[in-house]
């Protein structure tokens, strides 16, 4: 990820990143610092709708159990941007049209995450390790946008 005080004042976020704070892995002090730095102003957060319902399901398979799941959810969308107008959906709809004509697999939350920064014009903040991004990158470009990503890197400390 680059330099935090670099970063733009509006980003898009993907589940991924969501759940470091909880599971504590690797570049978890990172995305810690990005809602900091929400919470304080500095920059904005936004997040699909769809991947508020991706969050609390990833935590139910780590192990978490339901309420807890949901609590985490539920502050995210009460506390984060959450994006559900017609124009996000028209990006989900878009990009997951155009991945299946060339037989991705992306799954919905990294669809959901990339429709608002395209919806937005604002860069995605993404796991290093989520390669669905990379086609995501080309599907963009085919559709005459580009998609600026930001990578957390979970084996580098900040």
């Amino acid at each position: 990820m680059r330099e935090l005080k670099s970063l733009p004042s509006s980003i898009a976020i993907d589940t991924g990143p969501l759940l470091l704070p909880i599971t504590r892995e690797p570049g978890w002090d990172k995305i810690r610092r990005l809602l900091v730095m929400h919470e304080r102003g500095v920059v904005t957060l936004h997040v699909g709708l769809f991947n508020i319902s991706e969050l609390s399901y990833a935590m139910y398979r780590l192990g978490f159990d339901e309420d807890r799941a949901l609590k985490y959810s539920i502050l995210v969308s009460e506390r984060l941007n959450v994006i559900k107008d017609v124009q996000y959906a028209t990006w989900m709809s878009k990009i997951r049209i155009r991945s299946y004509e060339h037989g991705y697999n992306i799954p919905w939350g990294d669809i959901s995450s990339a429709a608002v920064a395209l919806s937005l014009d604002i860069p995605v903040v993404a796991l290093d390790e989520d390669k669905h991004f990379n086609y995501i990158a080309l599907l963009g470009s085919e559709l005459g946008r580009t998609i600026r990503i930001i990578r957390v890197v979970r084996d580098l400390k900040v």
